[in-house]
């Protein structure tokens, strides 16, 4: 039995969102309670005009008083409308962050529990795992890739090279025995090179409008001893003027 009285209890904490239903009903009465207030001075105002003009002065006094009065409720009521949203926006800061710890606990209880299905010893296990059978399919693969024959002798470059610059050319004189074009010569004849005589022949040859001299020795017939006739003599005496010419330059 508690001699002091009964235990007081402890009320329940209400929600958040009750408390900021509760707020926003509150700011809303008080901002009907000030349009209300607006309006009777407003009203006040217009009567202490009259009054004035009907050169009532304590009347005037009267509304002028109660405007004051009216000002100054309003002014309060602007101060706990500001205290009530204050509060509102707390209200809703805290249950944004009441959801964002409760998604964070959540996600902290899922990893932890997974974390705890596997430890550091049987996820190395399996990595070395995952490693060893790796290693056995590429050498399960090389050993396929091997040829079944004995003769593993690798072909150079060189004679990979040869071969494929060989079988162009066979397919190159293929199609030119398709198209029906004449082979090339197997060999180009040399140039003869003439010796300085035979030139100098040549070119007296083409002056006197004669046939070129032979380029081996032959046996020339005699010179005749008798006087030729005058023409021939005169068409000689050109020809040794040209060939002195020729022989001068």
């Amino acid at each position: 039995m508690n001699l002091f009285g009964k235990k007081k209890q402890t009320q329940a904490a209400p929600r958040l969102n009750d408390a900021i239903l509760a707020l926003k009903a509150a700011s809303e009465n008080l901002e009907k309670r000030e349009e209300h207030l607006l309006h009777a001075k407003e009203e006040a105002r217009v009567e202490g005009l009259k009054k004035m003009k009907s050169k009532d002065k304590n009347g005037a006094m009267f509304f002028l008083r109660r405007m004051r009065m009216h000002d100054k409720e309003i002014s309060q009521l602007y101060g706990k409308r500001m205290n009530l949203d204050t509060q509102i926006m707390a209200l809703q800061s805290a249950a944004v962050d009441k959801t964002v710890i409760s998604a964070m606990q959540t996600a902290h209880l899922a990893t932890k529990a997974s974390v705890s299905e596997n430890d550091i010893d049987r996820v190395q296990d399996l990595m070395d795992d995952i490693r060893d059978t790796s290693d056995m399919v590429e050498q399960i693969g090389e050993a396929l890739a091997q040829p079944i024959s004995g003769d593993t002798e690798e072909i150079g470059d060189d004679e990979l090279l040869a071969a494929f610059e060989k079988e162009e050319e066979t397919a190159a004189l293929g199609e030119l025995d398709e198209v029906g074009l004449p082979a090339a010569p197997a060999k180009v004849p040399a140039r003869v090179e003439k010796s300085a005589e035979q030139r100098e022949a040549d070119e007296l040859a083409a002056v006197l409008d004669m046939p070129a001299a032979p380029s081996a020795k032959t046996d020339l017939p005699a010179v005749p001893t008798r006087p030729l006739p005058a023409a021939a003599s005169n068409k000689e005496a050109d020809e040794l003027k040209k060939l002195e010419a020729l022989m001068n330059m």
